[in-house]
């Protein structure tokens, strides 16, 4: 497997005041990473379970957006975290 540290990037959040630092954690080359690939195939090979809520890439994505209903009744809730350092 290999496993080394995760990679820390920042992006700099230049729409906002101030201009915040979002960190960016690439995980890919992490041990818990491979290790959740490997069981999730492991996984799928043993229970067959539909991916309902997966999309293949942005378009499906779109599309099934586009299918959602919103009445009155829904409320719609966006979050920006601030982690104090």
């Amino acid at each position: 497997m290999k496993p080394m540290a995760p990679n820390l990037n920042a992006l700099i959040k230049t729409h906002k005041e101030d201009k915040p630092i979002r960190p960016v954690i690439s995980n890919i080359q992490a041990s818990s990473y491979k290790l959740t690939k490997y069981l999730g195939k492991k996984l799928h090979q043993l229970i067959k379970l539909p991916y309902i809520y997966a999309t293949r890439n942005s378009k499906e994505a779109e599309q099934d957006l586009s299918n959602i209903r919103i009445n009155n009744q829904h409320k719609i809730t966006t979050l920006d975290l601030k982690i104090p350092i």
